[in-house]
């Protein structure tokens, strides 16, 4: 190829793999607002409140396929934390707040937990599937005196 050539399919090229990423970039923007997790303006609001020895709503409505902001408050006198038992959270995003030691989260298959200290506050962005979920805090003792609820999702 001439040097001129050589220098139009180098542009050429180039314009091409920015175009790509440019796209690319962008489609993975509106896959993550499609979800909710960037921008949650079209997302169902929940919070359950841990309190002394039970939970506020004991019973959660939910709309499946619609992002939900999950927030676990912990109004209570003790430590609490929130086991959501057959969620299946595949996509989420976790916000901490700014507590150094304080809420954590964990996923195993099946299964979510949100931990509060007292005072604190934990929040999930997902996207839920039919189905119904129970929910407790597994501190010992606190279920059996009645720390436990269910998630609906239809």
């Amino acid at each position: 190829m001439v040097d001129h050539q050589w220098r139009r399919f180098r542009l050429f090229v180039i314009l091409i793999v920015m175009g790509l990423i440019s796209t690319v970039a962008a489609a993975g923007g509106a896959a993550e607002a499609q979800l909710g997790l960037k921008s949650s303006a079209a997302a169902q609001r929940a919070t359950i409140t841990a309190q002394t020895v039970y939970f506020e709503p004991y019973d959660l409505l939910l709309q499946s396929g619609v992002p939900v902001v999950l927030e676990f408050r912990n109004d209570g006198r003790s430590h609490h934390d929130l086991v959501i038992d057959g969620i299946n959270i595949i996509d989420g995003v976790v916000d901490m707040g700014s507590s150094s030691g304080g809420p954590k989260m964990s996923f195993k298959p099946g299964t979510v937990r949100l931990v509060a200290g007292k005072g604190q506050s934990v929040r999930v962005t997902f996207i839920p599937r039919v189905g119904r979920f129970d929910f407790y805090c597994s501190e010992a003792g606190h279920r059996g005196a009645g720390m436990r609820g269910t998630i609906v999702v239809r």
